[in-house]
């Protein structure tokens, strides 16, 4: 299966977008940290695109992504982003497939126009509940960039450092791939800062910037969540919750799995998203 690329003129600057198959459009959202569309979904564009036009965009600031300008890079201001991008698409309705960040973004675009999303897919999705682990240390770490600019520097120089960062967010072992890939992004321009942005938009001293749960009830189109059991960033509860919550959601739980589902079980991933969409056929 091809994958092309295209750049796609938003009104802050370029989007750079994998494109691949044909058929009903499928967006495939990464997340934060250093991800970018090929991190995320390097194992899932090719299967998807067999039966969909699958588009993968780099966030603005990500991969190659042109940086949003000025201050602010909360949910809100990456739901415009998507609103934009899928506009610029000529897309009238979507299927949004969001891991982490992406699938805050992608909840609070369905929440948002609803009319324009056929199906959601939220894995390990920000959004969810109203407080991050460890919150009050992390909402200082915040307060402090050079903290994290810190750590982003010492796993830019150490493939082993990189490793452990991974491993973070993974249940079980890193694939090589997987960390070669994470050491590769490390190296780009900017890596890290996007999200330092990000993080500094959402964290409040009590709580997260952006929580979609009391709205949940409002998503009519059919809604999949896929959840790590051993997610330490986002935990279980707020997936179980939130399936409760929503009137057509289905979820699905991936047993030793950690944050990053796509890379820890492609295989298991890309079926379970699959055989979802496959039932909701638009």
């Amino acid at each position: 299966m091809k994958i092309q690329t295209q750049l796609i003129q938003l009104s802050h600057g370029t989007i750079h977008v994998a494109t691949a198959g044909s058929g009903s459009p499928l967006l495939l959202l990464h997340g934060g940290g250093i991800d970018s569309a090929q991190l995320s979904w390097a194992e899932a564009i090719a299967p998807f695109a067999e039966r969909y036009r699958v588009y993968a965009p780099d966030w603005p600031g990500y991969g190659k992504s042109d940086p949003l300008p000025g201050e602010g890079y909360g949910i809100e201001r990456l739901v415009n982003v998507l609103a934009e991008l899928i506009d610029a698409l000529d897309l009238p309705q979507v299927s949004l497939v969001g891991i982490s960040m992406g699938g805050g973004a992608s909840l609070g675009y369905a929440l948002t126009y609803p009319q324009r999303v056929a199906n959601l897919v939220l894995v390990d999705s920000y959004g969810l509940c109203d407080s991050a682990p460890f919150h009050r240390l992390s909402y200082w770490v915040t307060r402090l960039p050079a903290i994290s600019r810190w750590t982003y520097g010492l796993m830019r120089r150490s493939r082993w450092l990189t490793r452990w960062g991974v491993r973070a967010i993974f249940a079980g072992p890193v694939p090589e791939a997987v960390v070669d890939e994470s050491f590769a992004a490390l190296q780009l321009a900017n890596a890290g800062e996007p999200f330092i942005a990000f993080q500094r938009s959402e964290l409040r001293p009590d709580r997260l910037n952006t929580c979609y749960a009391q709205r949940l009830g409002e998503l009519s189109m059919p809604v999949l969540l896929i959840h790590g059991d051993q997610d330490t960033l986002v935990p279980l509860s707020a997936a179980q919750e939130a399936a409760q919550q929503i009137p057509n959601a289905r979820l699905e739980v991936m047993a030793m799995t950690g944050h990053w589902p796509p890379r820890e079980r492609p295989a298991q991933f890309n079926a379970a998203v699959l055989a979802f969409l496959k039932e909701g056929d638009w």
